[in-house]
């Protein structure tokens, strides 16, 4: 990827499937065969006043499609499933 074109450039890069946050959470929990309850709490209880939470993210990933060819391969599910192993293999690791 360096090129004069690419060197010191920032790239966006994710998927371009929306998700909300309680959907992920309860992809969590399926996937993790949980039965944690799911807990609201307010955003200014965790992060303070006089911080605005944006409505929505989604990653811009054109530019590095045009420098590269990028687009996103694996599915939220694969990524999630990789995730809770290498967590479960951390937690059973000894310190």
């Amino acid at each position: 990827m360096e090129s004069p074109d690419t060197t010191g450039e920032i790239y966006n890069v994710g998927s371009k499937n929306w998700i909300t946050i309680t959907e992920l959470a309860q992809r969590v929990l399926e996937l993790t065969g949980s039965r944690s309850e799911l807990v609201y709490v307010p955003y200014d209880k965790v992060y303070g006043g006089g911080i605005d939470d944006m409505l929505h993210r989604l990653p811009a990933i054109e530019k590095i499609v045009g420098a590269i060819g990028w687009q996103p391969e694996r599915s939220l599910d694969e990524i999630l499933t990789d995730v809770i192993a290498f967590a479960r293999g951390a937690a059973a690791a000894p310190a």
